[in-house]
């Protein structure tokens, strides 16, 4: 019991932080791209697909390489 309570607990942390994550980054896409920030947002929404990569990772790519 004390194991899957961990677990869950462990799990429920990682879920937090990832949209958190996801937030600030989007943030910052954003304040980058203005008006285009909802297409970037749309890539990264599909990267996992195209690019085989996380929401996450595309947006602090992109954010990376255009600051």
């Amino acid at each position: 019991m004390t194991a899957t309570g961990t677990a869950i607990a462990a799990i429920g942390k990682l879920a937090v932080d990832s949209y958190s994550n996801y937030e600030q980054l989007a943030g910052g896409v954003e304040t980058l791209f203005g008006n285009s920030a909802k297409t970037i947002q749309g890539y990264a929404d599909a990267a996992y697909q195209t690019a085989g990569m996380s929401a996450n990772e595309y947006m602090d790519t992109v954010t990376s390489f255009s600051a």
